[in-house]
């Protein structure tokens, strides 16, 4: 479990909870005040707990690839367009480049989101490095260079004690140009298997690929295509937005739009 606390307009307690267990997810829902909220994000038990302090409760879906493969097998599990994709990417040698949590990877990544968010604005979560500050202790930021310049990066999150990785963030210059869309795509299948590999070796089971919309939105088809490649199993989860006073909790909702608020 990965818990992340910050404070709603700098006042009121706001936790974001990934990967509890029903257990915990009890608790933390008990332990509640009355001027605070939580998110629980990605609870993947069959019982929903029944309490009026759930304000929210939506049931998603992601993709995850189980880590605990040998690499080959990993490898021939992906899609053939998926796998071509990484063999152009190795095949360009030394102008590819892969860094992590570099001293630079909270500028470069900000830097390559604001041009995904300029083309997205209403489909993608806000990020800026408070943001990413927030969630530095428990994520890396991976990027991917080519010919040096910043092409593509995530931001994935840890949880070691289950074993397993979460993007939170993706961005790139796909939407630069035709040529710059071609070689973001190659590059972002690229860093996905470099960081398989980094997780696995590291003893992570699961890598997870976010969220999918299983159809219900034309806009994500390409996106949900993009993560199928990587011959993941689709988990379906819930995910809860909790209130210690649901009351105070449905005016904070409107006021801060706590929705997807992380």
């Amino acid at each position: 479990m990965v818990i992340v606390d910050r404070k709603l307009g700098r006042v009121l307690p706001y936790r974001v909870v990934f990967f509890p267990t029903a257990e915990e997810v009890r608790g933390t829902i008990a332990g509640l005040t009355l001027g605070s909220m939580a998110r629980l994000i990605s609870f993947g038990g069959p019982d929903s707990p029944i309490t009026r302090k759930i304000l929210m409760h939506e049931v998603t879906a992601t993709s995850c690839v189980d880590l605990s493969q040998d690499r080959e097998k990993l490898f021939h599990s992906m899609h053939a367009s998926t796998r071509n994709k990484i063999g152009k990417a190795e095949r360009l040698g030394s102008r590819v480049m892969i860094r992590r949590n570099h001293e630079s990877a909270v500028d470069e990544f900000l830097e390559i989101y604001a041009g995904t968010a300029a083309v997205k604005a209403d489909k993608v979560l806000p990020v800026s490095r408070p943001v990413l500050e927030r969630y530095a202790r428990c994520s890396d930021i991976f990027v991917a260079y080519l010919d040096g310049k910043c092409v593509c990066g995530h931001v994935n999150l840890r949880d070691e004690q289950r074993g397993r990785e979460r993007l939170l963030f993706s961005a790139s210059r796909r939407f630069e140009d035709k040529e710059m869309a071609r070689l973001a795509g190659i590059l972002n299948c690229y860093l996905h298997w470099h960081e398989m590999l980094m997780y696995k070796e590291q003893g992570f089971r699961v890598y997870d690929l976010g969220g999918i919309a299983l159809g219900e939105n034309p806009d994500a088809v390409g996106i949900d295509r993009f993560k199928a490649g990587f011959g993941g199993r689709t988990v379906v989860e819930h995910s809860y937005l909790c209130a210690g006073s649901p009351l105070l909790g449905r005016t904070l909702l409107r006021i801060f739009g706590t929705r997807h608020n992380r």
